[in-house]
């Protein structure tokens, strides 16, 4: 899938952008001038939340009482999809006809690349279950369905437990609906994982946060071994919100340790690359954040053999334009406007 229109209304410190896109495009400007904020508008339109934010009031540009965004996509599919935030709420547009966020996810895949995305290395185990979470979401739709019915499971299941009361045959009629909805997770989540390792990565996944094999009969176990326990504390202690995994070397080695911020860029490159391979039939939008900062000539070269290879529109930000990516076409973000150098 492919972004050719943009139209921004007062969308951060943008108060009005009209813009086309080809295959490749490169966004440069200062720091603070809004490359990313472009990023995130469409990024927006296809996930339908914005990645800085869990607010969508906090994207409407000041003493501004909405803002909109409006995307014509082509590709595999045709869309013209209109987002309109206010006070009110949040309001999606498919082709005319008003969606829910939980059925735009996957319409248009996309996926973000930016130097925060090392905390996926070194960070806590949320921002892995969350990267999980997002990938399975786009690529398989029952994955979405099944986890949203887990985290509405999960919350029933927290408040028995925070209730205090003898709640022992209600526990047990929760868990077994839990357990075979967190098991269905747990295996989405450890073949997606399996593909995602390769020649440079390891992998190491921790269905809820232990080292055990991905068992149906032991994890059912450790679920019954753990009810006392949950019931004491009041709060569920066991399933795929607590889920872990690991990025290692391939020799076991610990990438945070062993590894330089330049290293472990292109190693969260290569992750990347390896998720997008997973989308067979539409391709994702590509949203690379400043990826090129910090790398030498060397990695900037194997990045762009990379995208060289890759069939999906790539948008890329940077300080100033690389001879890397000289056949891109060439955004100037500046004082809240947008100029483009050529086509």
């Amino acid at each position: 899938m492919k972004i050719d229109k943009l139209n921004i209304v007062n969308f951060r410190r943008f108060k009005s952008l009209d813009l086309s896109f080809d295959d490749r495009n490169l966004i440069v400007g200062i720091n603070g001038s809004g490359k990313t904020t472009l990023l995130e508008a469409i990024y927006m339109l296809c996930w339908g939340k914005s990645f800085r934010t869990t607010k969508d009031n906090e994207v409407i540009r000041w003493e501004e009482r909405s803002a909109l965004l409006e995307g014509e996509f082509s590709g595999e599919d045709i869309y013209s999809l209109r987002l309109l935030l206010s006070s009110s709420g949040k309001r999606i547009t498919l082709n005319g006809k008003a969606i829910a966020r939980a059925n735009l996810i996957g319409k248009i895949p996309v996926l973000f690349v930016s130097p925060e995305e090392l905390s996926l290395l070194s960070g806590p185990p949320k921002v892995r279950r969350d990267f999980l979470n997002k990938l399975l979401s786009q690529l398989d739709n029952e994955y979405l369905t099944k986890y949203r019915l887990y985290l509405k499971l999960i919350k029933e299941k927290n408040s028995a437990l925070s209730r205090g009361e003898k709640i022992g045959k209600i526990l047990d009629f929760i868990n077994e609906r839990l357990f075979n909805v967190s098991f269905y997770i747990w295996k989405k989540r450890e073949e997606v994982l399996n593909l995602l390792g390769g020649e440079e990565i390891k992998i190491v996944y921790k269905p809820s946060g232990l080292n055990v094999d991905l068992d149906r009969d032991a994890l059912k176990r450790v679920m019954i071994s753990l009810k006392d326990k949950e019931i004491s504390r009041g709060f569920a202690s066991f399933g795929p919100h607590l889920d872990e995994f690991d990025i290692l070397r391939r020799e076991g080695f610990s990438f945070r340790k062993f590894s330089s911020r330049g290293e472990s860029k292109l190693i969260i490159w290569r992750f990347f690359m390896r998720a997008l391979s997973l989308f067979k039939e539409k391709k994702p939008i590509l949203l690379i954040d400043e990826l090129f900062a910090e790398l030498d000539s060397s990695k900037r070269s194997m990045v762009q053999e990379d995208l060289n290879g890759l069939r999906s529109q790539i948008f890329i930000t940077a300080l100033t334009p690389y001879v890397e990516l000289k056949d891109f076409s060439l955004f100037e973000v500046r004082d809240g406007e947008v100029r483009r150098y050529n086509s």
